[in-house]
């Protein structure tokens, strides 16, 4: 039962964030204590996503918490399962890793729908630590329930994380999603062809880097295939800034798009290789805001694992944000100018779960020239949120609507983001409205724009 639980076992995982999370002698969480912490001010209801679109008090902050307390009381919370293959798998072996009553079944519903993007924990006057009781329940539970889930969750899993697996899979959708054959699809699969991004897949890069420099690069996964110029920019502004970036051999995918998914077995697994890799580097360069917020939690997440612990909690200490990186850098930086109109989206594992906030629109700032945009209501979220636009797509699209207006009130030349999932599901938004605005990774823009 959640009142008893902590994320992997141990009890760091729920101490994050700043809140008061209140916990047992043993350490694990008191959902009980954690009810009374939130006093129901409704500050996070004008400031979560799901709640603006649907109007739903369950698609709340404050809503969920209760959904929570209804779960602890109910006799069906789902065990932790793994979610299976949709290739194969029976209905009985079904029936035994998904263990939920009818009723804990629609329960988790609003859970299942919550972006994860921590703007409430931003604006809570009590403190809430509510990204880590929404990390324990969701690994309680499991990755959400039906059949086109566990298709998103395996593909997540065994091809997004994989960049060579992906690169072929990722031209077949393109040619799916632009050709008349997705019409002729069924219909589960014709909704995940939809989410297939608008941009053509490319060759992951290939760098003539050592494999230890002054700093380390993370190569990412998903973000190989859909922005291969991303590590060759971040190696330019290494060099730029005077030192020799490092790229170590092995490496693996972070784990934060399958951790976020539910599905935490596999989630560790891609962890446990890439803390391998990594472990002895000093600074470690993530390009993407999520890869960042997930690994700088490895400490946390590994606590109690005897074999992982203290490596994990190393390579958490090494890993530094690239945009963060940069700022403290930027007096080595010389950008040559640029008189376009440019808005920047600030991502919410950048803002909300890393407090980066100033350092990008800083580091703009030394661009001669440039007009910077403010974007009203920068701090919420695009609807991307890893995989949520693939198993949301109809509650993140309308999400991404009101980002997508916003955006274009000023009528920018340029968009720039820093994490991959929101640069690829803005840019699906604008050619499916139409538009034609770009938008790229601020570490491509600047290693471009060096003078």
């Amino acid at each position: 039962m959640m009142g008893t639980m902590a994320p992997g076992g141990g009890t760091s995982a729920l101490s994050g964030g700043g809140g008061r999370l209140a916990a047992t002698a043993d350490g694990t969480l008191d959902l009980d204590a954690l009810l009374r912490v939130c006093i129901h001010c409704g500050l996070c209801l004008s400031n979560c996503p799901t709640y603006l679109v649907t109007g739903d008090e369950a698609d709340s902050p404050r809503g969920r918490l209760m959904v929570l307390g209804e779960l602890e009381r109910s006799a069906g919370v789902a065990a932790p399962v793994t979610a299976p293959s949709p290739l194969g798998s029976s209905s009985s072996e079904d029936a035994a890793r998904l263990r939920v009553a009818g009723d804990s079944l629609v329960l988790r519903e609003p859970l299942d729908r919550c972006l994860g993007c921590l703007h409430c924990e931003t604006v809570c006057p009590s403190g809430v630590s509510y990204g880590a009781l929404l990390d324990a329940a969701r690994q309680e539970l499991g990755p959400p329930p039906g059949f086109h889930a566990r298709l998103v969750v395996w593909l997540v899993d065994h091809v997004l994380s994989r960049p060579r697996r992906l690169l072929p899979v990722a031209r077949i959708g393109y040619k799916l999603a632009h050709g008349f054959l997705a019409r002729l699809l069924p219909s589960s699969l014709r909704r995940l062809v939809g989410s297939v991004p608008a941009r053509k897949p490319d060759r992951p890069p290939s760098l003539d880097l050592p494999e230890h420099g002054d700093v380390a690069l993370l190569a990412g996964c998903a973000q190989q295939v859909y922005g291969s110029g991303v590590l060759p920019a971040v190696a330019r502004l290494v060099e730029a800034v005077g030192l020799t970036p490092g790229l170590p051999p092995k490496q693996s995918c972070c784990g934060a798009l399958s951790y976020h998914a539910g599905s935490v077995k596999t989630a560790k697994a891609l962890a446990r290789r890439l803390i391998d890799a990594m472990d002895g580097e000093t600074t470690i360069l993530v390009p993407s805001a999520g890869c960042s917020a997930h690994m700088r939690r490895y400490g946390e997440l590994f606590a109690d694992d005897p074999q992982y612990a203290e490596k994990a909690a190393r390579v958490a200490a090494a890993t530094v944000d690239v945009v963060e990186w940069l700022d403290r850098h930027s007096e080595a930086l010389r950008f040559k100018a640029d008189r376009r109109r440019i808005v920047y989206h600030p991502p919410c594992h950048h803002t909300h779960a890393q407090g980066i906030v100033d350092e990008p629109l800083r580091l703009l700032a030394r661009v001669p020239d440039i007009e910077l945009l403010e974007l009203r209501d920068a701090d919420r979220c695009c609807g991307s949120a890893g995989a949520y636009s693939m198993l949301h797509p109809e509650l993140a699209e309308a999400i991404r609507a009101e980002k997508l207006e916003r955006l274009a009130e000023g009528e920018p030349d340029l968009i720039l983001t820093a994490n991959p999932g929101c640069e690829l599901f803005i840019e699906s938004g604008i050619e499916a409205a139409g538009g034609s605005t770009p938008i790229r990774h601020l570490v491509e823009y600047l290693a471009e724009r060096l003078d």
